[in-house]
Parts: structure tokens; sequence; C-alpha cells
């Protein structure tokens, strides 16, 4: 009989003992889940807030460029007004052309050419001297043949010899295009205008032409223009997308110039945006686990202690 009272009481006791270990956890584990939801909310909070930062400056750099390109595209502009062209003196066209080069330091030749693409003066040449070969042709015969001014991709020409992207406008006469006007912009030029908004030093600023080569970049040793393209495949304007960048994992976003064509784009190392939710995300957890952990020793002591009362008052 008094084994079995005995053993009764072990059981009374193992009872009480696990329901305040039940109730330990169903006081703890909401507070667990509720550190790492909140956790999760914060690095989500953070890669919106980097998204629409991204996405403002984006568009602080594509007005940049914009407003620079229509700036110069005006004094091409006026410069195709000129009576002289359209009194077919080429030669003292050629001496004008050279007047005006000097006063646009974003220009590094004012190339002329006939609606059928011969090459009729080149501003940095003497006046006679005319070149064989053109480039990004494309650009060239769109301006031609439907009289519009076309933004071109990153090629080097037979006349200065160094990477440039061409702005073409055309010289139209009674309604009808006779020449087009061909202005090779320097590709510093830009990357001074990327410079000049200031982004992040651990951002990777990028504007690519439309056969995304590199017209510019901040900082200028980034990766290959291919490695770009790859890392922008599927993102879309606006989007925050993650991907990888020569193996370094980053969100990267874009956004495509209405006047140009041209893609600004914008990598940030993804390590920028989610190491600090996830830094707070683990201090979270370490303390929920030091408070488990005492409130486990909590527990145990108080349990030794209430069964032993119970033992006493049995």
């Amino acid at each position: 009989m008094a084994s079995a009272a005995h053993a009764a009481k072990q059981g009374r006791s193992l009872t009480l003992r696990s329901k305040l270990y039940v109730l330990l956890l169903v006081a703890t584990v909401p507070l667990v889940a509720l550190a790492i939801a909140f956790g999760a909310f914060l690095v989500q909070q953070r890669r919106e807030t980097a998204r629409q930062e991204a996405t403002g400056r984006m568009l602080a750099m594509v007005t940049a460029v914009d407003t620079a390109v229509a700036g110069s595209e005006a004094a091409l502009r006026a410069l195709a007004g000129s009576a002289r062209l359209a009194g077919g003196d080429l030669k003292a066209f050629h001496e004008e052309s050279r007047r005006f080069l000097t006063t646009q330091p974003q220009l590094t030749n004012i190339s002329l050419a006939s609606v059928e693409g011969e090459n009729l003066a080149e501003a940095v040449w003497p006046f006679g001297t005319r070149a064989r070969v053109y480039t990004d042709l494309a650009t060239f015969y769109t301006a031609a043949k439907e009289g519009i001014t076309t933004y071109g991709n990153v090629a080097i020409g037979p006349a200065i010899g160094v990477a440039a992207v061409r702005v073409r406008v055309p010289v139209v006469n009674n309604g009808a295009v006779r020449y087009v006007i061909s202005a090779p912009h320097r590709l510093e030029w830009f990357e001074s205008m990327l410079r000049e908004q200031q982004p992040p030093t651990d951002w990777m600023v990028a504007l690519l032409d439309s056969n995304k080569q590199f017209i510019a970049r901040v900082p200028p040793s980034t990766p290959s223009s291919s490695s770009v393209h790859a890392a922008l495949q599927g993102v879309s304007a606006g989007s925050f997308n993650a991907g990888t960048l020569d193996g370094q994992a980053i969100y990267a976003t874009s956004v495509i110039s209405a006047r140009t064509g041209w893609t600004l784009a914008v990598a940030i190392p993804q390590r920028v945006i989610d190491g600090p939710a996830w830094r707070v995300l683990i201090v979270l957890l370490t303390c929920g686990t030091v408070a488990l952990v005492i409130t486990v020793i909590v527990a145990l002591k108080l349990a030794g202690r209430v069964t032993a009362d119970y033992r006493r008052a049995s």
C-alpha cells in the first residue's frame, strides 16, 4: 500500500512538472516566433526602402542625362539650321562646324553626310578629307529616312579613333532631309554626370546603350557589360531583383530613358541591404535564446521546489 501511494505521489509530481514545462513552452515559443517574424519584417522593409531609394536616384540620374543630352541636341539643331548649309556652301559650313566644336566640350567631332551616307565633311579634318567608313549605320539611316534625331551605340569612328556615342540630327530643307549631322559625344562626359549625382560608394551604376555596352559606369572598374547584361535579365523598370554579378550576390534594378532608349542600371550588394536587418534578427534570436535558457533554469528550480513542497504536504 505504501509503495502504491508513493508511486501515485511520484506520478502526480511528474504530471505537475510536465504541466510546468508545457506552460513554459506555451509562453516562450510565441516570443521566439514573434522575434523571427519581426526580423523577417525588418528585412523586407529594408529591401523596400532600398528599392525606393534606388528608384528615386535612378530617375534623378536619368533626368540629368536626358537634360544634358537635350541641351547638346538643341545646340546641334541650331547648327543644322545654318544658312551656309541651307545654301549648299559646305566649305563655309565646315569652318562653322569647327568653330562650333570649340564651344562644345562634350563633343569630339562634327560630321556631315548626305542622306545616301556619303561623307561630306569632318570638323577634325581639313575640308575635303573624307572618311571611308561610317559606324553605327542603323541610327544614321533612321535619321536620314525618318527625319528624326537618333541616339547611337558605343562605337569607334574613323575620324576620332576613340569610343563615343553619336547623336544624329537631320538637316531638313523644304520638308526633305538633305544631310545628317553626326556628333560623337565623349563617354567621360556621361561618367561625370553620374558622379555628380553622388551615388553611394557601394553601388554600381551603369549607363548602357541599346546593345548593352557601357556608355559610362561608376565606379569605372566594374564587371564586364556582358555580366551586367546577364544580371539584368528579367529586371523590369521599378523592380528589385536578386541576382549575381561576377559571383557577388546583388539586388539590381534599371530604367530605360524615353528620350535616348539607353538603360540606366543600379546594382547593390545584398549584404549592404540585408546585412543590418539580419544582424538585428540575430540579436533578437540571441536575446530570445538567452531568455529561454534563463526561463528554463528558473522553471526547473521552481518545479523542483513545488514538487518538494507537494511531497511534504502529502
